[in-house]
């Protein structure tokens, strides 16, 4: 996990059963109340493995959007696997499913944070299912959602190889060469300096005439570059 919240410590808790009720009701207000005390329950520690089908059956559909930010958190946090193993639990494929859903949703808010949520995600067997809509990202219009998309397919070739994804650099490299969004080129360019040097020091010797079109947060980072190939290479100096 990767956040920590504190309990409010004057404020009493609801038991499971409370939770429970207030999660299926038919009320956005209530499940949205319920699911952010979970949140802040599982966060400090608790861990009610029997309220992920809860949650799947009666938030997973919903539309609301503060709903769908606290469901970003609640998969970050829920335990994926079945305890005392590395097996995913069979509820994952329903949660798989959503997030697939997700990933070609018309709100590229929902697609731009779901990728987000996707770069904590330390499972194979949940990114198997989800590569092909994530690398079809790279090119939607909307830039907060390519941005995203290179950070997490960046986040998944370190943890994985580059054989998690076959030929994704390429499709990073072509992003880098056409992208017009600063941050955006600026990821593209640090997944090919950690994942396929070779081409993220090709791309600066093309561009180095036009090196100051780049945009500042992509010099540092070729700038970052350059001297590690240094360091690395003293004959590449000249």
């Amino acid at each position: 996990c990767t956040m920590l919240i504190a309990a409010p410590q004057k404020t009493e808790t609801s038991d499971i059963q409370d939770l429970q009720k207030k999660i299926e009701s038919s009320k956005v207000e209530d499940k949205t109340a319920a699911l952010e005390e979970l949140i802040i329950l599982m966060a400090n520690g608790e861990a009610y493995p029997k309220m992920l089908m809860v949650v799947i059956r009666f938030v997973l559909t919903q539309k609301d959007h503060r709903l769908k930010k606290l469901l970003m958190l609640y998969w970050e946090l829920v335990e994926k696997t079945v305890e005392g193993s590395n097996e995913l639990r069979e509820e994952m494929i329903l949660v798989v499913n959503a997030l697939r859903n997700d990933l070609t949703d018309p709100n590229e808010f929902v697609r731009g944070s779901t990728m987000r949520l996707l770069t904590k995600m330390k499972y194979a067997r949940i990114l198997d299912g989800l590569i092909e809509p994530i690398v079809r990202n790279l090119s939607h219009r909307h830039s907060y959602v390519r941005r995203n998309a290179v950070m997490c397919i960046f986040a998944i070739v370190k943890t994985f190889g580059s054989d998690m994804i076959p030929g994704v650099t390429e499709e990073v490299e072509q992003v880098l060469l056409s992208e017009s969004d600063i941050s955006t080129k600026r990821n593209a360019f640090l997944m090919l300096a950690h994942c396929d040097q070779d081409k993220a020091v090709n791309y600066i010797l093309t561009m180095h005439d036009q090196i100051s079109g780049i945009g500042d947060i992509t010099q540092l980072a070729a700038l970052e570059l350059v001297r590690r190939v240094c360091r690395a290479s003293h004959p590449q100096k000249n």
